[in-house]
């Protein structure tokens, strides 16, 4: 078995690297496609701006009538919302990281891709290069 980049196996046999069942911070994983509809969601929407699982549950205790809980990290997705005026709150802005590790035999840079979007992060994507110290 071969792995294949942004593939998770997670029934096998046998692993070989890369092919843990951790999940992977790739763009596969991380861009989903999500939908809502009924009287509370603005018909016809497409939004593109950055969204993410933690931004349901804020959303839908908005429309249920109850007050965001501490803790939470999420936000209100305002603009997708019949009964909100709001359109989008800010335009999103990428952001690149990257750290650097020395190993023995090898320098290891990890970059992660991000949105800032609305006082939120988003996390878009990341790459791990290894490169062999002489």
């Amino acid at each position: 078995m071969h792995p294949v980049p942004g593939v998770i196996y997670s029934d096998a046999d046998h692993f070989t690297t890369g092919m843990g069942m951790h999940g992977t911070a790739g763009a596969r994983e991380l861009h989903n496609f999500c939908t809502a509809i009924g009287p509370d969601f603005r018909r016809g929407l497409v939004d593109n701006a950055p969204t993410g699982n933690a931004d349901i549950a804020p959303t839908v205790g908005v429309i249920l009538g109850r007050a965001p809980t501490g803790g939470a990290t999420g936000r209100i997705l305002r603009e997708a919302l019949s009964s909100s005026g709001s359109k989008r709150p800010s335009q999103p802005e990428p952001v690149t990281a990257a750290t650097t590790l020395t190993l023995i035999n090898s320098r290891i840079t990890t970059t992660v891709q991000l949105t800032r979007y609305a006082g939120h992060e988003y996390l878009d994507g990341s790459q791990v290069q290894s490169l062999p110290l002489k």
